[in-house]
């Protein structure tokens, strides 16, 4: 129960006697929701200060602690204040630099186009909005003229703005979800990629400027995804053992594993001349990594179409990580030991998805088989084998 009072204090007379004063205004004392005593200033004017102890009650019958709202702060903070700290934690926690950028660019285009500016106002059915009108409007943009968001594009957004939100809840600022209910888009993936035989890869690695040249190897030799190459540490690669290898860090990896990857001799050998002395163990190998624009750059040089006549684009990823496990699956590596080397937990990945058919030589064999003998000019079978009947 809030109480209000006038709280004294003593005062100096200029005839050096000490007189006990009143304050010219109240006092409210109340509890909070842990049982602590606390002191609020109120006003001069009695009931005035008689009404803030009684909204100060309402307050505590809410279930609120203290005086307001513990999220009141929070929620008066412009939105991009918090999605700024977000992506710095994401950086401060290891989090691989293209997964820190990518958040940034979707929060701040959500954040824009649905018209927030705190917290309390994402909701779901401004970003169900937002979502319809993407997946209707022709969208603009490298090698996305003239087409919609994909549903994977969009659920991508989905999957972006929960993971602020439960940041959010944990770090104390939000407490609820307001997206939790909102169901992803199903529908195919629109994006389809292909991997690039011998001979496109060949020309690629040629015409690639020397400042970029060893991104783009690393990516082909040993399948190291963008956002793992942003992250690599000198200290993550022993170019000096006996076979080198890269010892990845969990945090600084897709599947969150410290897996290892053998180096070819060439390439180790290629990292020990780029190396400076002065770059210590933890200085990033690639400290300005080519853009997806310096990728399309180095394909155009190269004589490499970004989409063929079947609308498979070769971009980064298909150019690097689909090139490798066709490579591995035309050489025969057994499908185990190539989703090993993938970092694949699902042998699918490895042998559907991340494998172009195109370059298996399925025409040729096909071509080559034996057409199957037409009654009458093969001999009659002596002993049929027996149908199970």
């Amino acid at each position: 129960m809030a109480s209000i009072f006038k709280r004294t204090y003593k005062a100096k007379l200029p005839n050096g006697k000490t007189v006990v004063k009143e304050c010219d205004h109240y006092t409210i004392t109340y509890y909070n929701a842990a049982g602590q005593k606390k002191r609020v200033k109120g006003y001069r004017d009695k009931k005035a200060t008689e009404q803030k102890a009684r909204r100060l009650e309402l307050a505590l019958s809410h279930g609120e602690e203290g005086l307001v709202d513990k999220y009141r702060e929070s929620k008066a903070t412009n939105l991009a204040g918090h999605v700024a700290d977000y992506v710095a934690d994401l950086r401060t926690n290891g989090r691989a630099e293209m997964y820190a950028y990518n958040a940034d660019k979707r929060l701040t285009i959500l954040v824009d186009a649905c018209g927030w500016k705190t917290l309390t106002d994402i909701d779901a059915k401004s970003f169900i909005k937002w979502r319809e009108t993407m997946r209707k409007t022709p969208q603009s943009g490298p090698g996305r003229t003239g087409t919609v968001a994909s549903a994977r594009t969009v659920n991508q957004y989905l999957e972006q703005i929960r993971s602020f939100l439960a940041w959010c809840k944990t770090a104390g600022r939000f407490g609820s979800n307001p997206l939790a209910d909102v169901s992803k888009v199903a529908g195919e993936m629109t994006r389809k990629r292909r991997a690039l035989s011998d001979e496109e890869a060949a020309r690629l690695i040629a015409v690639t400027p020397e400042g970029r040249k060893m991104f783009n190897r690393l990516a082909m030799a040993v399948g190291l995804r963008r956002g793992e190459l942003e992250a690599l540490k000198w200290g993550d690669i022993r170019t000096n053992a006996i076979k080198p290898f890269i010892q990845l860090r969990a945090e600084a990896t897709k599947g969150r594993r410290a897996d290892r990857l053998a180096l070819p001799a060439s390439i180790a050998a290629d990292l020990r001349t780029m190396r400076s002395d002065a770059a210590g163990d933890g200085a990033r190998v690639f400290l300005n990594p080519p853009t997806i624009d310096d990728w399309r750059e180095d394909l155009q040089a190269a004589g490499i179409v970004w989409k063929d006549e079947l609308g498979r684009q070769a971009d980064f990823h298909a150019g690097t990580r689909k090139t490798l496990c066709t490579r591995m699956n035309r050489a025969g590596i057994p499908p185990a030991l190539a989703m090993r080397i993938m970092r694949h937990t699902d042998v699918r990945l490895t042998m559907v998805d991340y494998t172009d058919d195109s370059q298996l030589g399925v025409d040729e064999v096909l071509a080559a088989l034996p057409e199957p003998a037409t009654a009458g000019t093969a001999g009659k079978v002596a002993n049929p084998p027996a149908t199970g009947r």
